[in-house]
């Protein structure tokens, strides 16, 4: 067995690291560890944003889109071109709502579905990009990171539907 050069163990340890190192956290771990004693205003307002955004990605996640299906409504585009909502009464009469399932929401009185956070992971700022284009929540600034917030737990981050659906997107751009 041959000796690996210098240049190989090299790229060996630059791929151990990428593999391994995933996001330097030292705005965090500073931002935080200033929370003891705090005595600087700007460190106090650092800490006070820190734990504003910190509370927002731990709050349910709102699910108009399921709430507006379960109440009859479902998504569809007019002859314009237009993304649209319609009832699926059947009626002729059904009534149509030209804009997202949110903006249904609040206007016919939907409750929303809210779903729990159970983890919070750092992700690169383009899959970040991607779980947004899905309905995530994610954070693209917390504390230099982008924070998503995941409404499953107990099974693998790739058996998530969110991510086989970014999966089939991204393979069928390419």
């Amino acid at each position: 067995m041959t000796k690996p050069s210098e240049h190989d163990l090299d790229l060996d340890l630059d791929r151990f690291v990428q593999q391994n190192v995933l996001c330097c956290l030292s705005f965090m771990v500073a931002t935080l560890a200033s929370a003891n004693g705090v005595t600087d205003v700007n460190s106090y307002t650092d800490l006070a944003n820190l734990t504003e955004q910190a509370a927002e990605l731990a709050s349910p996640v709102d699910d108009y889109e399921e709430a507006a299906r379960q109440a009859g409504w479902e998504p569809y585009t007019d002859k314009f071109g237009v993304a649209c909502w319609r009832e699926t009464s059947g009626d002729d009469m059904a009534r149509t709502w030209a804009g997202d399932a949110e903006d249904v929401c609040r206007e016919f009185d939907i409750e929303p579905y809210q779903w729990e956070v159970y983890e919070h992971w750092a992700v690169d700022s383009r899959f970040a990009e991607h779980l947004l284009a899905q309905g995530e929540k994610v954070d693209t600034d917390f504390a230099g990171l982008c924070v998503w917030a995941r409404t499953t737990t107990g099974q693998a981050i790739s058996m998530d539907g969110v991510i086989t659906r970014i999966w089939n997107e991204i393979h069928k751009e390419g």
